[in-house]
C-alpha cells in the first residue's frame, strides 16, 4: 500500500510573530508598501519558508500548485479553498471590519491588510501558510473555521489531526502543528489551541513588553494522495495516545505486517506503533503504541 504525503501549512500572526525558527530581522529587504512590509515582519521571526512566486503577478487571486491548489479571493470574508489530490474543502480566516483586499507583496505573500494584517503564503514544498499580525498588547483569539465536511482532534502535544468525514469513516487530511507566537525580537509569546467542531481557535497572550508586529502562527501540514481511511475510534485513539499522522503512515508503508487477532484483519508494526486495518476496507481500525 503505497501512501504519499505533501505539506500544507497554515500560520497566524500578530503584532509579535509565531514561529518554529528564527530569521534574524536584520536580514529584512527594506519594505517598499505596506504588503511587503507585512511579508518581511512574518520572514524576520517565522520558519524558514521558500514561497512559491513562479506564474504569479498582482491582481490573481488563485496560487496553483502541482498537488495542491489554493484560491485566495479578493474579500477575506470569502475565505480561502484547498484542493488537494485527495481531499477539498474550505478554511475560513480571522475577520476583522477594516481588512483590505487582496494584495501581492512582491515575494508571493497575498495580505489583507488593516490593522491586524492576515497573509497567506503557499511554498514551494506545497504547504500554505496562514499569518495574522497584531499591534496591541491583549490577549486575542482567532478562529480558523473548516467546512462541514472536516473533523478535528486535538493532540497531546497541543497539534490538531485534521479529517475529511465521509460519512463512514474519515480521510487524514493533515496536522496543524502546535501553535507558536513571537514578537518583532524572537521573543516567544504564550499561545494555545482550542477545538471545538470544525473550529480552531488560537489564543494569544501578548504581554505588555512586547516588540510589535507580533506573529502567531498556526501551522497546517496536508497530506496529499492518502491511501487509507480512519474510523473515529482510531482517530480518537491517534490524539489521545500523542501518535502522529506520519508514524501512523510511515507504520503502514514501512512496517512489518501480520495476521490480526480478528479474521480479516491486518497489523502494522514499525518503531512503537501498531496499526490495525481492516483488510476489505482499507480502514484503519485503531492505534496503539508498543
Amino acid at each position: 500500500m503505497e501512501i504519499k504525503y505533501s505539506k500544507m501549512i497554515v500560520t497566524t500572526a500578530l503584532a509579535c510573530v509565531t514561529s518554529l525558527c528564527i530569521t534574524p530581522v536584520a536580514q529584512a529587504a527594506p519594505a517598499t508598501d505596506g504588503a511587503d512590509k507585512t511579508a518581511e515582519a512574518i520572514d524576520s521571526v517565522a520558519p524558514s519558508f521558500d514561497v512559491a512566486n513562479d506564474g504569479i503577478s498582482r491582481g490573481e487571486e488563485t496560487i496553483y500548485g502541482e498537488a495542491t491548489q489554493v484560491a485566495t479571493p479578493e474579500d477575506l470574508e470569502d475565505g480561502i479553498s484547498i484542493d488537494t489530490d485527495s481531499a477539498e474543502f474550505g478554511l475560513a480566516l480571522p475577520q476583522f471590519e477594516d481588512n483590505n483586499g487582496a494584495e501581492l507583496a512582491d515575494d508571493g505573500t497575498i495580505v489583507y491588510s488593516g490593522e491586524t494584517d492576515i497573509a497567506v503564503q503557499v511554498g514551494t514544498d506545497e504547504s500554505v501558510r496562514v499569518s495574522t499580525i497584531v499591534e496591541n498588547d491583549s490577549t486575542r483569539e482567532f478562529d480558523y473555521q473548516f467546512s462541514d465536511n472536516i473533523t478535528l482532534y486535538q493532540n497531546i502535544d497541543g497539534s490538531v489531526s485534521v479529517y475529511v468525514d465521509s460519512g463512514e469513516d474519515l480521510l487524514p487530511v493533515g496536522t496543524v502543528e502546535a501553535p507558536w507566537a513571537r514578537d518583532a525580537t524572537g521573543t516567544d509569546v504564550a499561545t494555545s489551541f482550542a477545538v471545538a467542531g470544525n473550529v480552531l481557535t488560537q489564543t494569544v497572550h501578548v504581554p505588555t513588553n512586547a516588540s510589535f508586529p507580533v506573529v502567531a502562527d498556526p501551522w497546517f501540514i496536508p497530506i496529499l494522495g492518502v491511501a487509507f481511511r480512519v474510523t473515529a475510534h482510531a482517530a480518537s485513539r491517534v490524539a489521545a495516545r500523542n501518535i502522529s499522522q506520519a508514524a501512523v503512515k510511515a507504520a503502514i508503508q514501512y512496517g512489518r505486517r501480520t495476521p490480526g487477532n480478528q479474521k480479516g484483519t491486518s497489523v502494522y508494526t514499525h518503531g512503537n506503533v501498531r496499526v490495525v486495518v481492516n483488510d476489505r476496507t482499507n480502514a484503519i481500525i485503531t492505534v496503539t503504541k508498543r
